[in-house]
């Protein structure tokens, strides 16, 4: 019951957040590694390097196309669309085993929004699962974060890696594109 309470308050903050009008704040400079570096895509664009979450080696980022990454990971548990608030067309959440994939529309195009890791049975590259103390998401994924009511984030090219805490453990992990 206390997983399903915890689940609805990330969904509400996800609806809100990404309906609201708000500016996304940047993370502090401590001489880090997060940069924006970009990297030629298939077609020859710039992309951005973009926080990316890695399941049986099927490598996802944000602003990822989401059609072949879906397609690797198979039929998922469930799934569910909405009018998007943030762009044109129809957000969908794919639900598969310990994380959620939320994607919005540009044209005929799916792109990756977010992330969100569910259960402990997943976690970030550098190990960090719901369960790992504050000491631990410091440790692995550094000093380079803002703080915000119980929630740590990182911010690397156009996404967020965002770590909410309770009791000083990680009850949530969320990698989203900021808008």
């Amino acid at each position: 019951m206390r997983k399903i309470g915890i689940f609805m308050i990330v969904i509400l903050a996800l609806v809100l957040g990404g309906c609201s009008s708000s500016d996304k704040g940047k993370a502090k400079d401590n001489n880090s590694q997060v940069d924006n570096v970009k990297e030629p895509n298939s077609e020859g664009e710039d992309k951005i390097d973009n926080f990316a979450f890695k399941y049986n080696n099927i490598e996802m980022a944000i602003d990822d196309e989401a059609k072949e990454i879906l397609d690797k990971l198979g039929e998922p548990m469930d799934y569910f669309e909405a009018p998007s608030c943030a762009y044109q067309g129809l957000d969908r959440t794919y639900y598969y085993n310990g994380f959620e994939i939320t994607t919005y529309a540009e044209g005929e195009v799916e792109y990756i929004a977010s992330i969100l890791l569910v259960d402990d049975t997943v976690t970030t590259d550098k190990g960090v699962y719901i369960g790992s103390s504050v000491d631990d998401v410091i440790k692995a994924h550094g000093e380079d974060y803002e703080v915000n009511t119980g929630q740590f984030t990182y911010t690397k090219g156009d996404s967020q890696l965002q770590f909410i805490f309770k009791d000083d453990y990680v009850v949530s992990i969320l990698y989203t594109k900021i808008i």
